[in-house]
């Protein structure tokens, strides 16, 4: 899939891609900083917070049975 999606990075030019799109991991360390800016608390306004941990948490299901 990374593979896939750097071919088609290379042959389209976006202006204003979002880091979703084209952001990359080389080691480590880069994955949890990655992982530490887009983790739920590090949304500052709690309603959005509240919200988006509400719909992960709804995605996911309750495995408790």
């Amino acid at each position: 899939m990374i593979e896939i999606r750097n071919n088609l990075l290379k042959s389209v030019s976006l202006p204003g891609l979002h880091d979703c799109a084209a952001f990359s991991l080389d080691n480590d360390e880069s994955m949890l900083q990655k992982a530490a800016s887009i983790e739920v608390l590090s949304t500052e306004n709690e309603d959005i917070r509240s919200l988006r941990e509400m719909i992960n948490s709804s995605s996911v299901g309750d495995n408790s049975s």
